[in-house]
């Protein structure tokens, strides 16, 4: 039955959020690892990326399951994209957050959180040399990361 909805999931593909949780998005992305459709790796990551965004998302910031699928499957999806060096420095600024204060009991967590979930998704990307055209945009990356 798992093999019949993802030969015919991709065709039905729709993420509304009221639907969109972290399993959803790891079953399409294992679908698109068989395919490396990058138009659908396009879709599903900017579908993570406005999950990411909601009020409906939460971490709680372990590495269990299925997070940690989750923050491979995105550096995954980042790695499938034309040009994923700037589209993964386009994440970051959306989620980066300047810290300014001294008064940390006000601080709201939950951009913070969200940031650092983005990061370390991105943090993936070094697994995939696609990401990076040349050694030296590693090191740019490094830097700014």
């Amino acid at each position: 039955m798992t093999e019949t909805y993802k030969n015919s999931s991709p065709q039905i593909l729709s993420f509304n959020l009221q639907s969109f949780n972290l399993q959803k998005f790891n079953f399409y992305a294992d679908i698109i690892k068989e395919s490396e459709d990058k138009n659908l790796a396009l879709t599903l990551l900017d579908a993570m990326i406005n999950f990411v965004s909601s009020e409906g998302f939460y971490w709680d910031i372990t590495l269990s399951e299925p997070y940690l699928t989750t923050l491979e499957d995105i550096g995954f999806l980042l790695s499938l994209q034309d040009e994923a060096f700037q589209k993964t420095k386009e994440i970051i600024n959306t989620f980066k957050i300047n810290h300014q204060g001294w008064n940390p009991a006000k601080i709201d967590y939950k951009p913070l959180v969200k940031e650092s979930f983005i990061y370390s998704s991105v943090a993936c990307c070094f697994r995939y040399d696609s990401v990076f055209n040349k050694e030296s945009d590693k090191k740019i990356f490094s830097k700014s990361y």
